[in-house]
């Protein structure tokens, strides 16, 4: 809603159908889509990419719900996982900044502390 990428008064949210690309006129959100990079990557479907056109920065957000044991080491594969990505994103859309998070929350509720 901030980024008014859809419309308030539409569908309530249980019942909304997400776009695989949602638009406005400064930022894009891609959602659940896989990307067509020049090199090959080895992982390029994400949950989620927001593009912010006005500071050319990009944000990747990927969810995971681990084990309470599992949850630093999920956090960390998330990172990297998206290394080669994030790199190739970046020189595509020639962006200034491109992060990863990971959304990491255990299946009993426990998150990090950088989650």
């Amino acid at each position: 809603m901030k980024y008014k990428l859809f419309d308030r008064n539409s569908l309530p949210c249980c019942r909304y159908n997400t776009e695989p690309v949602l638009e406005s006129t400064n930022m894009i959100l891609y959602y659940s889509r896989s990307f067509i990079t020049e090199k090959a990557v080895d992982f390029n479907r994400t949950e989620a990419v927001l593009i912010d056109r006005e500071n050319e920065t990009a944000l990747v957000i990927d969810i995971a719900v681990p084990s309470i044991h599992s949850l630093p080491k999920t956090e960390g594969e998330k990172i990297t996982k998206y290394e080669n990505l994030t790199l190739e994103i970046k020189n595509i859309w020639k962006l200034n900044n491109f992060s990863v998070y990971p959304l990491v929350i255990s299946v009993e509720g426990v998150v990090t502390r950088t989650s």
